[in-house]
């Protein structure tokens, strides 16, 4: 086993290098390896920068297989099938790309290449490109391939949450120049702008689609943290429906904003809302919390713990650090169950969504009528196959990011041998969606943390 002791945020941190036998981390690093070659040779798209989530069969008519089923700008233009692109390849973009630029910041860390340094360059462009096609602080999921401007206008928290993580990652890396963090603190205030401007009380808290409607999945904050909450065991603690996971988004766009600008301003923003964020935070989790929210809240959770000045802030966001690791058995649980369903074989390809019978989305519990700002919300319904491939692989990696976001993380023995067992079962080679990435990420953050 070899060690190496790193200074992480001020603290200095033993971190093992190798905890498995050398014939295994060869076999482990190969796996990797797999999984980095699928997602920049087929996923990643050449030409925005972004994610596909995911690839259609190998043995179709030639072309990208990350873009084939993209939406038209025809389609875009008239928000079909609906205006958060769910189902249309271009509903996650961000959301995946952002773990795609961590690991390659991570890779780049441990190896030092040029390759790997030109992955993240071209995806901080990519990332760049979604606020900047919008130009008034809103985040498009994804750009069209086709005419580089088109996109969807139901963004989400969740969106937003991982791009201001990646920007600041980038911004505290390396390969940062002084051009690209001129960039990043001027898009990062662009998004914040965008968020004083509308979260507010007349919006119930909503950032707001791109054409200024409510939008969906966006509530970012509430009128009285202190209210009494709702607690549950199937949805945790919320306040007027913000659950605790949830909660602290807002508090990271203005505190990254902050950190990156300078400006007094956005930190006076975060100063004002932290302790009822905090409080609402420590209401208790949902029960068997799925991976990509558990991920999401331990990255908003570790910038405010790294960028908070604030002592007694800081012991409370270590508390809610430590929690969110643990639900990272869950998702391994997941994992194994749905590879049990699909008996190993998680190669299943994304299918046409034009060809889907289609879902009718019922927004009475979102809105007055079932149009939202005029929009219906039309989901492609897709073969459970692929959905529990892509479950399958995604989730026992952010399960395992979870843990890596703590700082100053502990090795698990029993959970670090269940994700060496699951990267030898899965071939990374056929896997068809973006959810190789968290895998990916959490390989690379074992051996170079954050």
């Amino acid at each position: 086993m070899r060690e190496k002791t790193i200074v992480l945020a001020g603290m200095c941190v033993l971190v093992t290098l190798e905890s498995i036998s050398a014939p295994d981390a060869a076999l482990l690093r190969r796996k990797a390896d797999d999984a980095w070659v699928q997602l920049t040779k087929n996923v990643l798209h050449p030409k925005t920068g972004i994610l596909s989530d995911g690839i259609a069969p190998e043995e179709e008519k030639p072309g990208l297989r990350c873009d084939r089923y993209y939406p038209t700008p025809a389609e875009i233009a008239k928000q079909f099938p609906n205006p958060a692109g769910w189902g249309t390849a271009m509903e996650d973009g961000v959301l995946h790309t952002v773990p795609m630029l961590l690991a390659a910041l991570a890779r780049y860390r441990v190896l030092g290449d040029e390759e790997t340094a030109a992955v993240a360059r071209h995806i901080f462009a990519g990332l760049k490109r979604c606020v900047e096609v919008p130009g008034n602080g809103f985040l498009a999921r994804n750009i069209s391939p086709f005419d580089m401007k088109s996109f969807y206008w139901n963004c989400s928290r969740d969106q937003y949450t991982q791009w201001i993580y990646g920007m600041w990652r980038y911004y505290k890396s390396p390969l940062a120049t002084a051009q690209d963090k001129a960039d990043i603190a001027r898009l990062t205030k662009m998004v914040a702008i965008y968020h004083e401007k509308h979260v507010t009380p007349e919006t119930d808290y909503n950032s707001v689609r791109y054409d200024g409607h409510p939008a969906i999945f966006c509530r970012m904050w509430v009128e009285d943290p202190y209210k009494k909450p709702t607690v549950t065991k199937k949805q945790g603690g919320s306040v007027d429906g913000l659950c605790a996971h949830e909660v602290l988004r807002l508090h990271e766009i203005y505190l990254a904003t902050w950190a990156m600008t300078g400006e007094r301003h956005w930190k006076d923003l975060y100063d004002g809302i932290i302790e009822g964020g905090l409080h609402v935070a420590a209401l208790p989790l949902r029960e068997n919390l799925a991976g990509f929210t558990s991920f999401q809240m331990q990255l908003s959770q570790r910038l405010l713990w790294e960028e908070d000045p604030d002592p007694v802030h800081k012991a409370k966001l270590l508390e809610l650090l430590i929690r969110g690791a643990g639900c990272a058995a869950h998702s391994f649980d997941l994992t194994e169950q749905k590879l049990k369903e699909l008996k190993g074989d998680v190669s299943a390809p994304m299918i046409n969504w034009r060809l889907q019978k289609m879902t009718y989305m019922n927004a009475s519990w979102f809105c007055t009528n079932d149009f939202i700002g005029g929009y219906a919300y039309l989901l492609p319904d897709f073969p459970l196959a692929y959905g529990a491939a892509y479950e399958a692989v995604r989730e026992f990696g952010e399960g395992m990011c979870d843990r890596f976001l703590v700082p100053g993380c502990k090795p698990d023995a029993a959970l670090d041998a269940r994700f060496d067992d699951l990267m030898t079962r899965i071939d990374f080679r056929t896997h068809c969606s973006a959810g190789a990435v968290y895998p990916l990420l959490a390989y690379w953050w074992r051996i170079s943390p954050e």
